[in-house]
């Protein structure tokens, strides 16, 4: 899984690296989270655990924020995806890539 998310995303591809958390584990292995700090809460220290059960949903988020044409934002959609829970309106939309980010959110979790 370490391979898939370091070999296959990153600057290079157009996707900003420093959106994944890397946590080493005492026994040796790694546990790598999205992070999405200050998203859906403030003053939160909050990640979205990307597992064997969900890369696909993960990967189907970086492929959408590149096909958008947007360099940021992946692991914010994943975990809107996970938690199918929209971000905090103060994250509301401010230029031409916040807006398509949102309308992928917006695809992602039920609105109320």
């Amino acid at each position: 899984m370490v391979k898939a998310i370091a070999g296959d995303y990153g600057k290079d591809n157009g996707v900003d690296p420093d959106e994944l958390l890397w946590f080493a584990n005492e026994d040796g292995s790694v546990r790598i989270c999205a992070n999405c700090s200050d998203f859906f809460a403030w003053a939160s220290a909050d990640a979205e655990p990307i597992t064997p059960d969900n890369i696909e949903v993960f990967e189907q988020a970086v492929r959408d924020v590149v096909a958008a044409d947007i360099w940021t934002g992946y692991s914010w959609l994943f975990a809107v995806r996970m938690r199918r829970q929209m971000p905090m309106t103060y994250r509301k939309p401010r230029d031409a890539d916040d807006h398509r980010l949102w309308e992928l959110f917006a695809q992602a979790a039920p609105t109320e």
